[in-house]
């Protein structure tokens, strides 16, 4: 492994929803607190400053301390879903890391998408002096086979593929020198690829957070005193999310059932599916005695979690989701089980460290059995153990996710 102290590294990022922000504050914390040598540039999209006021306040007062913030010029808007598009994202960001690059001459270059800039490092990205990548790879799916969720089309067949076609580009590039995959069960398929040993794996970390003053928890009144179970969903309120199935499944529910659950959604509904997601709420309200508690905005995390301590289980109902989930890890974190996906990563973090239980979450009826499972059944043992997930949660800590990042930045290719 080479030696990263006093080096000047790189963290690009193009993007800043989901959960970047709190992976650059990781990482910034992680740097200044474990009192790090040399340079960190965090070089991020223009609108970090204004979206992110904390995190920016925390790295221009620890400036001293070797973190530079350097925005870079204008916002790059990434559209469209189709190989052309994906390659055309990926390119415009191969040219943005290039420029930094040439703009700052670091010794390291992280990047924090690794999936968009394959193409990039595939083709193009060389240099003429001294340089290495690594980058933290989402989503990986060609192994998913192994987890139990094999392609169900050829078009799924497809993507996988050509996923595996891109990766192994990618890692023929000479500077490239550690893939950090969020998925762990992905490492030893991404190793097979290349004629090195590059893939780690990496903590999804979460950092931990307390639950915010009571006049600013639940302005709707949840009362756990009342006999009904909570059930919560929260992050973007959209049909990826589950929450078009989950309120189709309420009505599936016996009215024993319905009697006793309340489901709270905590979270922004998606602008674009608003009107249906309107009206599956209304559906739902008028057939059922569910009580249905919506908080429709951005929920500052500190509030949201007391939506998570305040639960009785949470909904991971992804619809066929691929990579990793923070929900999970935060679940696991409050001692909270889950009723979530089966498929992919996510279903083999719920089934292997006993996190709750895993259906198939496209499925309004697989839902419903298992709400009212939930529901019904409040201290089945056999779904979740709360030591199995403690020590899942630890494992996803915040400086677990950095420091597995920066004690092995550049580290040396091992050959096979």
């Amino acid at each position: 492994m080479h030696d990263m102290s006093k080096k000047n590294i790189l963290i690009f990022n193009a993007y800043m929803g989901g959960h970047h922000g709190s992976y650059v504050r990781m990482l910034v914390e992680n740097w200044v607190a474990r009192k790090r040598k040399g340079k960190v540039r965090l070089v991020l999209p223009p609108d970090f400053v204004h979206d992110f006021p904390d995190i920016t306040d925390y790295i221009y007062s620890h400036q001293r301390n070797g973190v530079v913030l350097s925005p870079y010029p204008e916002k790059i808007n990434f559209s469209g879903q189709s190989i052309f598009d994906f390659i055309r994202r990926d390119m415009v960001q191969g040219k943005m890391v290039k420029q930094a690059i040439l703009d700052y001459k670091p010794d390291h270059c992280l990047l924090m998408y690794f999936d968009h800039v394959q193409a990039s490092l595939w083709t193009g990205l060389r240099f003429d002096f001294p340089i290495t990548f690594s980058g933290i790879y989402f989503r990986p799916s060609f192994h998913y086979a192994s987890l139990g969720s094999p392609a169900r089309s050829a078009v799924d067949h497809a993507r996988r593929l050509q996923k595996r076609i891109l990766l192994s580009g990618a890692l023929t590039n000479p500077h490239l020198t550690s893939v950090f995959s969020l998925d762990p069960f992905a490492v030893p398929f991404i190793n097979r690829l290349g004629k090195h040993n590059k893939a780690l794996a990496l903590p999804d970390g979460i950092a931990t957070y307390r639950s915010s003053a009571g006049h600013d928890r639940l302005h709707l009144d949840i009362r756990k005193t009342d006999g009904r179970r909570t059930a919560l969903l929260f992050g973007g309120l959209n049909r990826r999310k589950g929450v078009i199935r989950i309120l189709e499944a309420l009505p599936l529910l016996p009215k024993e059932t319905q009697n006793l659950l309340r489901l709270v959604l905590a979270g922004p509904v998606e602008p674009g599916e608003r009107e249906e997601v309107h009206q599956k709420l209304d559906d739902a309200r008028s057939a059922t005695t569910v009580e249905i508690v919506l908080d429709d905005r951005y929920v500052p995390n500190e509030t949201l979690q007391s939506y998570i301590d305040g639960a009785d289980f949470i909904l991971v109902a992804y619809q066929r989701h691929i990579g990793s989930s923070g929900v999970l890890i935060r679940a696991a974190e409050a001692g909270v089980p889950v009723l979530g996906s089966d498929f992919g990563l996510v279903g083999a973090q719920i089934t292997r460290n006993r996190l709750g239980l895993a259906v198939d979450s496209t499925s309004a009826e697989a839902l419903s059995r298992g709400i009212k499972l939930f529901v019904d059944q409040p201290e089945s043992s056999s779904l979740f153990d709360p030591e199995a997930s403690r020590r899942f949660a630890e494992a996803h800590s915040a400086d677990a996710f950095a420091d597995t990042i920066f004690t092995n930045l550049s580290r040396g290719p091992s050959i096979h």
